[in-house]
């Protein structure tokens, strides 16, 4: 059987438990077959790292097309929509749900119905993914009940 190319996926490198699970997973994993990338750049000023965004999107997105990824597995909003919308998406993604997305977006936002509406258009994103993986039963009844895609429970 063939060795799969995999890419791990996530906005900013971080000691969050995201990024810790990833990590798990790439030390586990042959590491020439995996691949870990972040979209953003760490910068300490938010104006600049918005600046240079779209370079660093597509900086990535040439980066997955020339490494022809298998599987890519992707934390965070930024993550799901970019893995998801690849014009040439021939490989498999994989999305991770950690919490209960609506709920968590209202809490960050300053205006609660927008968050909430946030992370309703988050679950749609993750539904274009092949696989979804659900961290509690309850976070995939509401993914579920959202979107009617079925997702796997970690």
């Amino acid at each position: 059987m063939k060795n799969k190319k995999i890419i791990l996926l996530s906005s900013t490198k971080s000691n969050q438990s995201p990024n810790q699970f990833f990590q798990i997973v790439q030390d586990t994993i042959n590491e020439k077959f995996v691949l870990r990338l972040y979209i953003f750049k760490k910068r300490r000023n938010k104006l600049i790292k918005y600046f240079f965004a779209p370079i660093d999107i597509f900086k990535l997105i040439l980066r997955i097309y020339n490494y022809k990824p298998d599987i890519i597995f992707t934390l965070g909003f930024s993550s799901d929509l970019i893995s998801n919308l690849i014009p040439f998406k021939k490989f498999i993604t994989v999305s991770f749900i950690r919490g209960h997305l609506p709920y968590h977006y209202s809490l960050d936002s300053n205006i609660k119905i927008l968050g909430y509406l946030q992370g309703i258009i988050h679950y749609f994103v993750c539904s274009l993914s092949d696989q979804v993986v659900c961290m509690t039963g309850s976070m995939a009844v509401e993914f579920n009940s959202i979107t009617k895609k079925k997702s796997i429970i970690l």
